[in-house]
């Protein structure tokens, strides 16, 4: 891999220092083609919500995204609820916001939330297929059309769904507002590509990424799919048939995903190929220069591929059949066995598995892991300098940043309830 660091010209001419406060809050920085540098995270607890003796508002079901606002509350959005809800400072009920239904304001497959500057939030109903905007009390505003593809169709409500893994619908990447009012979709989780929506609901393609590894452009499917119902137009012996004509196995396992974060002038961070590349957008989403770490993606080896398979056979691959006429267990594993068969993988694992930027504009990069490691996470400058790498043992990537050094982490309990823990960062020491 070619080594280098960000060309500081580009970011000059886009307004933001080389030596401004990012590089003073993190202490000392190194170059990007330097060894690792062990960061110490020096955290504090906040508050812990929801798990299995939760009997009250944080009784949580399944969280599918979690945001903070302006003034650091948390916004966690249920979807198996259907509601919103929003967390003070202090761990406690500030309001809930909406319901399922299919009035005004009300959510029909919530599975993504944002909230802008000003304390608006926005929820992506895939079921609407719209954009359903709240203000800070809670209270609806308007919708917008949805007009970017999902992954979640849900033209057969009734139909019977398969997924990859359910956590490939927990997307706390999907939408992230500018500085500027306008909204950032990345249009599914699996997506190469992202869009912008102005305050008039207006799209336009923002980035595309360019290095597309066979296979991912006619996924648009992704990792959920509608298999039409088993009913009495569609016999038992053709179940199968119907459902794998259905069904896309997607690109290959191991394709470089696109993940992004959003800097406070409205620049994005994004990486988006095997290797360790993260580029800088500016506010139109033309290409200003490239953030490089000498890493090397890893060969898919045989053995790599049949852990993988192994791990799909036991629980990796779920079928879910959802609604009236949906498969006995024996044809849900038939079908199951059948999509494993048409997995394929790509050649190498991508150095880059997230990706997220704090509120002190530094760019987190989560790294692959590798030889039985667990995920290390490195901490860079806007500006391209690499302040120091985190083990997981220390700290790793949250599902969200908040002002102040806030980082929530949403993971489950002993008995395999959903909670949110909520820590500050207090500093990062080398």
């Amino acid at each position: 891999m070619a080594r280098g660091t960000f060309v500081v010209s580009a970011l000059l001419a886009a307004g933001c220092a080389a030596d401004g406060p990012n590089d003073r809050a993190a202490g000392v920085v190194d170059e990007l083609d330097g060894p690792d540098v062990p960061l110490t995270a020096l955290t504090e607890e906040v508050f812990t919500i929801g798990g299995w003796e939760a009997e009250d508002w944080d009784a949580f079901s399944r969280i599918f995204d979690v945001h903070f606002d302006p003034f650091g509350n948390l916004v966690v959005l249920d979807w198996e609820q259907g509601r919103v809800t929003v967390v003070g400072t202090d761990g406690g009920l500030l309001r809930q916001i909406s319901r399922r239904g299919q009035g005004p304001g009300e959510f029909r497959d919530a599975g993504a939330v944002a909230v802008h500057h000003d304390g608006r939030i926005v929820v992506r109903d895939w079921g609407h297929r719209a954009f359903l905007v709240f203000d800070g009390e809670g209270e609806f505003i308007e919708q917008f059309a949805d007009l970017s593809g999902s992954d979640q169709t849900t033209v057969m409500p009734t139909g019977p769904r398969t997924t990859l893994n359910a956590a490939e619908r927990s997307y706390s990447t999907v939408l992230h507002p500018l500085p500027d009012g306008r909204i950032l979709v990345k249009p599914s989780g699996r997506a190469k590509s992202l869009d912008v929506y102005d305050d008039q609901g207006e799209r336009t393609t923002f980035y595309r990424a360019s290095e597309l590894t066979r296979g991912d452009e006619g996924a648009a499917q992704g990792a959920e799919r509608l298999i039409p119902a088993r009913g009495s137009q569609v016999g038992e012996g053709s179940l199968m048939e119907v459902a794998l004509q259905a069904t896309n196995p997607g690109p290959p396992v191991f394709s470089p995903r696109l993940w992004i974060g959003v800097l406070s002038d409205g620049r994005a961070a994004v990486a988006d190929s095997a290797g360790y590349r993260v580029k800088l957008l500016g506010p139109g989403g033309s290409v200003l220069g490239t953030l490089e770490r000498p890493i090397d993606p890893e060969p898919v080896t045989e053995e790599i591929r049949e852990a993988e398979r192994r791990r799909m056979g036991t629980g990796g691959l779920q079928v879910v059949f959802q609604g009236e006429g949906g498969a006995s267990p024996a044809q849900a594993e038939q079908l199951r066995q059948a999509m494993l068969a048409q997995i394929t993988f790509a050649d190498e694992i991508p150095v880059i598995s997230g990706l997220a930027v704090d509120s002190d504009d530094r760019i987190w990069v989560q790294r692959s892991e590798e030889h039985g490691a667990r995920d290390p996470t490195d901490v860079l400058t806007a500006d391209g300098q690499y302040v120091g790498t985190l083990s997981p043992d220390e700290l790793s990537l949250p599902n969200a940043f908040g002002p102040g050094g806030l980082m929530a982490y949403v993971e489950r309990d002993e008995m395999e309830a959903p909670i949110v823990r909520v820590i500050r960062l207090l500093a990062l020491e080398r």
